[in-house]
């Protein structure tokens, strides 16, 4: 069973890699998906 930090680095983890996403597609709107 993880403990609690372990889970808070897995969640700010995850959110970072979903902030950089959303920043890249910002930046670089180059893939349009119709």
């Amino acid at each position: 069973m993880p403990t609690v930090s372990e889970w808070g680095l897995v969640v700010m983890t995850l959110l970072v890699l979903i902030a950089g996403t959303l920043i890249y597609a910002r930046r670089y709107p180059t893939r349009r998906v119709s």
